[in-house]
């Protein structure tokens, strides 16, 4: 590209799929340099490959995909409007948002005893947005049990208004008080099992562990039974 024979009157562009230096993933087998447009004499280069809209200077854009299809940019559909007024004219480049579909991650960190309401709230976008929203929402933290089972609740009551929710919780862990255990029974066989599961669930490492897994369905069980 750098030898070719460009008229100086010509507006140049050029196309090319691939990694910057920048921000190149690591194994990638072609590698563009971020200044590649000034070393060919181009007015502007349009790049592809990475599915992020982002200006890497003045001449070279990745314009981003007009439908995305995973949740790793979190951001709408775009296309660049590029308009070049001459040879070595600076590119005036404006995005446009194509897609249908907005692709959003959410994290939501709990603090145990907060209201699941307004946790919850806060990362909702507008009711009118959200038959085109795809949502992936990442719980942390930790969360009294009797506060997971009105998060799941809150979520099976919103989830059919988005295009998709996804709840991923394997980083909240669920915490249980001794007032949890009257909730499942006051005494007896059932009582036992849960002082036994949830003695066993702090000797656990893994906060998701099988003691914790079946002190939650017991619990479960015992609230639906009520």
């Amino acid at each position: 590209m750098s030898d070719a024979d460009i008229e100086s009157d010509s507006i140049c562009i050029g196309l090319a799929h691939g990694a910057v230096q920048s921000f190149g993933e690591d194994g990638a087998s072609e590698i563009i340099a971020p200044d590649r447009a000034q070393q060919s004499g181009l007015d502007y280069l349009a790049l592809g490959d990475w599915h992020g809209q982002i200006s890497i200077n003045d001449r070279t854009w990745y314009s981003g995909t007009p439908e995305p299809d995973r949740f790793k940019h979190s951001m709408p559909g775009k296309a660049l409007l590029v308009e070049i007024d001459g040879s070595r004219a600076m590119p005036a480049v404006r995005p446009l948002e194509t897609g249908s579909f907005n692709w959003q991650k959410k994290t939501m960190q709990f603090l145990s005893g907060e209201s699941i309401d307004e946790r919850l709230e806060e990362i909702l976008p507008e009711i009118s947005l959200r038959r085109s929203t795809l949502l992936q929402v990442a719980a942390e933290g930790r969360i009294r049990v009797r506060d997971r089972l009105l998060l799941e609740e809150a979520i099976g009551d919103v989830a059919p208004d988005f295009a998709s929710f996804e709840m991923r919780s394997e980083a909240l862990e669920t915490e249980y008080e001794i007032s949890d255990l009257d909730t499942i029974d006051q005494a007896g066989a059932l009582r036992q099992a849960a002082e036994r599961l949830m003695h066993e669930a702090g000797l656990d490492p893994d906060p998701h562990g099988v003691s914790a897994s079946a002190l939650s369905l017991l619990y479960t069980f015992s609230v639906e039974e009520s």
